[in-house]
């Protein structure tokens, strides 16, 4: 119930708490699931260690039962809390292995889960080809109601494009994604969860930059999108919208505006070094 309501730091404590007072008869997949659900929460709330500890001891559980699914969602919260911890080779090792078995299992939303987060990894390592290809794949298996994962991976699409020079690619998956915004009439003051507002401003500000909106775009970056990031220590991505930030000052002969840009951007992707 906590989990759900995203109160995660309650969903976290109920856990632990069944955890100690769980009898030793509990069978052991509900011992599993038990387990993957502190592991998750534990992801959520970034608890990098106590997230692998009991994931793998789920997984464990799971491949000794000999369950799918659990299998598929255990190896991709490893591929997930990898990528939280920048460790980016280790993600996709756990996120290849949850696609060839979540393959051969009949879920769409695992299906777009790991298709998603295998094309981020290979963004932030700046492969755009094989980003679009599982972005791609995220979209045939998106489920419908999913609106903001839906502009999300339009985010990565357009920006993989753009960064590859195909801007009139870029600007037709732009549109698809401004159907989907039109056919909800979506906006910021939209009664939405924070995470769609974040998919939401992300995707304008992409939208601006491609069609040469540059005021558009300079006011969703500053107002709106930098401080969703830096509140989650998005360093990448900091350092990716400064950088066009910069190189969009640039071309309007705003030189000293577009060095302090590209200098955050250079900050933001140091830090994101560093951490990696």
């Amino acid at each position: 119930y906590h989990y759900i309501l995203n109160d995660f730091d309650k969903a976290l404590k109920t856990y632990l708490m069944a955890e100690k007072i769980s009898p030793s008869s509990l069978l052991a997949t509900e011992k599993g699931d038990l387990f993957y659900s502190i592991g998750i929460t534990a992801t959520q709330l970034y608890f990098i260690e106590m997230a692998f500890k009991y994931t793998e001891l789920a997984l464990g559980i799971y491949q000794q039962e000999f369950i799918p699914k659990r299998i598929v969602e255990c190896q991709l919260n490893l591929g997930v809390i990898n990528t939280r911890s920048k460790n980016f080779n280790q993600s996709l090792i756990h996120l290849k292995i949850a696609l060839t078995i979540g393959r051969k299992l009949d879920i769409e939303i695992l299906k777009f889960t790991t298709e998603y987060n295998l094309g981020y990894v290979y963004f932030v390592n700046q492969n755009h080809e094989l980003t679009i290809t599982h972005m791609k794949s995220a979209l045939e298996s998106i489920p419908n109601e999913y609106t903001a994962d839906k502009l999300w991976t339009y985010c990565f699409l357009i920006m993989s494009e753009y960064d590859l020079g195909n801007l009139d690619k870029a600007k037709a998956w732009a549109k698809d994604g401004q159907d989907i915004i039109d056919s909800k009439k979506l906006s910021l003051d939209s009664p939405t969860k924070d995470t769609f507002k974040v998919a939401f401003i992300e995707f304008m500000s992409l939208k601006h930059l491609i069609f040469e909106n540059y005021s558009e775009f300079e006011y969703m970056i500053v107002t709106h999108l930098m401080p969703h990031l830096k509140n989650n220590n998005n360093f990448y991505e900091m350092g990716y919208f400064y950088n066009h930030l910069g190189n969009v000052y640039y071309k309007q002969g705003l030189f000293e505006k577009s060095a302090s840009a590209l200098k955050k951007s250079q900050n933001a992707y140091r830090n994101h070094i560093r951490i990696s």
